[in-house]
């Protein structure tokens, strides 16, 4: 009993907490003290919610049964919660001044409402208040984020309240547009109800003095940004998103505001990627973050350039350099202005500084302090850590430190030789070519046979083109409409990959599924030159993803478009073609490249192999000869 005893208790300081008549507790108390009596007397050491309601449905009278049902309901509730639920307390007490006259304005403010409604409005303001005030908040001056976070906290635990949210915010609304409450408590309100808000208070203490950084570098407020988003949602009607995709960009800005507003600070972008980074592991899941950035990409160029473009797409990529300290950055800094002396590329030297930027972040996670530190012992294990990589990554980026390292030593700022502990190139890999399944291809070709809705036929005609033309999928997306001759039904086009002119012929079927694409799928207002564009706006150009999702969208098992090439080659040299006649159609200039594929024609293969007894090649007297 020793446990109920102290839950009894624990029960009575909270129904005290919300200003319960001592009454109304004596009465608690009573219920409380014969289910315990009963209890003894029948020998039961322990509370459970089914024995205590059956013991009250057969001992307590009907007019007491409903209070006693509630007491024990409270006590179940601090068995298992440590305290009592909102669905099982009521809130109690006298309004403050400023909170009586703050409901009636609003209630005036909407007069226009029936008077059941107005009664209601008033009911679910009042409760707010009232649990403003057991939080020593008296006034709507003082509302704060975290108060509106406890309310959401609170009626969470009660179903019967949780739509109280959404009037409440429009109350908090009014009160912003009076000046009587900070602004964004609105937002923080109707977005809590979906658990879409983060505070500047729920990031971690490292994270906050990060954000502390960023103040300076706002250059409006808070307010400033919210009164901007409308204007900005207009620019987006106007270059063709739709209301539920410019809504969607909207969603975002206003849950930074809030994000913002909590922390008494304006918008910047890097506090706008701190709080996406952040939200995605507190709110959202990790796709989060990519739409989040989006968003403030679209946004950054409307207040930077005063314009949005649509079809500019600003990488995520994370940036080693910034992440480096000065002993580091002066060093690539001399490396890449000697490399820009020499005349390299400028991609060549983006990615030579990617690559040794990593290999610094390597050296200053193990504790390195300078280059004079730097051992060969390091050098060797920033190479091996990079053993799961891809082969061509590894080379790129042993090439990279190892240039790096060269340039560091001809000035004598480490010991010479360090360059050696980078091997100059990784082994090369032969890979297994793979063709696709005939159960893939007839899945295919019944995907694109029942076609009909617009992404459909976009996917149908991008299939047919790599299964009937094996274009890459890089060629496929670059297909221009001035590069396909429908009367002669041949298409040209300069491939990407090796800028040489391909001109391939396309069968009706290929050219059929072209055609229903751009009657019955393209957006009609789309100005790209492209023979395929994105479904939404601003209908732009394709990126070689669409390709892949094409296949898996077919029910294809294997997901790479390439796969449809070679399978195309092996095809062909199946039927019978040289050699060098399916080197053309592949649009290769050199038959090297297609001799990889004679080895999956098995029936050809099997004319190969040379008869031993023809060649006088005996096996008696060899090993293991039987």
């Amino acid at each position: 009993m020793v446990h109920f005893d102290r839950n009894v208790l624990i029960l009575e300081d909270n129904l005290r907490d919300f200003h319960y008549l001592p009454k109304v507790i004596h009465r608690e108390r009573n219920h409380l003290d014969n289910l315990k009596a009963h209890m003894i007397a029948t020998c039961i050491s322990a509370f459970s919610l089914d024995m205590a309601i059956k013991w009250c449905d057969e001992k307590i009278t009907s007019t007491e049964r409903r209070p006693c049902i509630l007491s024990i309901n409270r006590l179940n509730d601090v068995y298992e919660h440590g305290k009592i639920l909102a669905s099982h307390l009521r809130l109690f007490g006298t309004l403050s001044d400023a909170f009586q006259e703050a409901i009636s304005s609003y209630l005036t403010h909407i007069s226009s409402y029936t008077e059941g409604t107005r009664e209601w409005y008033r009911r679910v303001c009042t409760h707010f208040c009232l649990f403003a005030q057991h939080h020593n908040t008296d006034t709507p001056n003082r509302i704060s984020y975290e108060l509106v976070k406890d309310y959401h906290a609170f009626v969470s635990e009660a179903g019967t309240y949780r739509h109280y949210e959404t009037q409440i915010s429009n109350f908090i609304a009014f009160l912003e547009e009076n000046g009587n409450c900070n602004a964004g408590l609105s937002f923080c309100m109707f977005y809590g109800k979906f658990e879409r808000v983060l505070l500047a208070s729920d990031l971690s203490d490292d994270e906050r003095i990060v954000l502390e950084k960023f103040k300076d570098l706002a250059k409006s407020t808070a307010d400033d940004f919210k009164d901007s988003i409308s204007d900005f949602r207009k620019k987006l009607l106007a270059i063709g998103y739709g209301m539920q995709s410019s809504a969607g960009v909207v969603c975002y800005l206003n849950w930074l505001y809030v994000f913002l507003a909590s922390a008494g600070m304006g918008y910047s972008r890097q506090a706008a990627d701190l709080w996406a980074n952040a939200a995605a592991g507190i709110v959202f899941d990790a796709k989060f973050i990519d739409q989040a950035s989006r968003s403030f990409d679209l946004y950054n160029d409307y207040i930077t350039k005063g314009m949005v473009f649509p079809n500019k797409f600003n990488s995520r990529n994370q940036n080693y350099y910034d992440q480096l300290p000065s002993w580091c950055k002066e060093k690539i800094d001399r490396f890449v202005d000697d490399r820009t002396r020499e005349g390299k590329a400028e991609s060549t030297i983006r990615q030579n500084r990617s690559h040794i930027s990593k290999f610094c972040i390597f050296l200053v996670s193990e504790g390195i302090e300078s280059f004079d530190d730097l051992t060969p012992e390091l050098v060797k294990k920033s190479i091996l850590r990079n053993a799961g990589l891809a082969i061509g990554t590894r080379w790129s980026y042993n090439y990279g430190v190892r240039i790096f390292l060269i340039s560091v030593e001809i000035r004598n700022e480490i010991r010479p030789g360090f360059h050696l502990a980078v091997p100059r190139m990784c082994s090369e890999e032969e890979r297994v070519v793979t063709v696709m399944a005939q159960s893939d291809i007839d899945s295919i070709e019944a995907y694109c046979q029942n076609a009909s809705a617009p992404i459909e036929l976009r996917d149908a005609a991008i299939l047919k083109l790599g299964i009937n033309t094996a274009f890459r999928s890089i060629d496929v997306v670059s297909l221009k409409l001035s590069d396909i001759d429908w009367k002669n039904r041949i298409i040209r086009i300069i491939q990407s990959k090796t800028k040489v002119e391909h001109i391939h012929p396309i069968d009706v079927d290929t050219l059929n599924s072209i055609f229903l694409y751009l009657k019955n799928g393209r957006p009609k207002t789309a100005k790209c030159s492209n023979v395929f564009v994105a479904s939404k706006v601003p209908f732009g150009s394709l990126g070689t993803g669409a390709c892949i999702n094409a296949m898996q969208r077919a029910g294809s098992k294997v997901a790479q478009f390439h796969c449809l090439r070679r399978t195309y080659a092996t095809d062909t040299l199946r039927s019978g073609a040289t050699i060098a006649e399916t080197a053309e159609l592949l649009g290769q200039s050199d038959t090297n490249s297609v001799h990889k594929y004679t080895s999956l024609d098995s029936k050809r293969m099997k004319l190969c192999p040379l008869s031993m007894r023809e060649m006088n090649i005996g096996l008696e007297g060899r090993y293991a000869h039987v």
